[in-house]
């Protein structure tokens, strides 16, 4: 399966990357590789590993949620359309996700 990493979801390893761990290189680069990893290595090799996360809304049906490897505060958001695996969001587990992916980018 191809992956495609919505605009969104750069965005937020961009944000994620700079803003938390912009003050500790080795953490930051362990963060990146751990975000990578669990994006091309564990979700494309399985897709369907991700927990279904609809949070009761319509618009979400079909999303998936899987923790980052070695940071499992952090979450990946995606859905899978045929053979293409979309990465919609990518946020820390304390915010308020079902109104920050309602609606969804998608």
């Amino acid at each position: 399966m191809r992956i495609v990493r919505r605009d969104r979801a750069r965005a937020d390893i961009l944000d994620i990357f700079e803003h938390i761990f912009g003050n500790d290189e080795d953490a930051a680069d362990r963060w990146l590789d751990a975000v990578n990893e669990t994006i091309d290595r564990v979700i494309a090799k399985n897709p369907r590993i991700g927990v279904k996360r609809d949070y009761g809304r319509p618009a979400l049906v079909g999303f998936r949620m899987l923790a980052v490897g070695n940071f499992p505060n952090y979450l990946v958001f995606y859905r899978i359309d045929g053979t293409v695996i979309r990465i919609v969001r990518v946020l820390h587990g304390a915010r308020d996700i079902p109104n920050v992916l309602d609606p969804p980018d998608t």
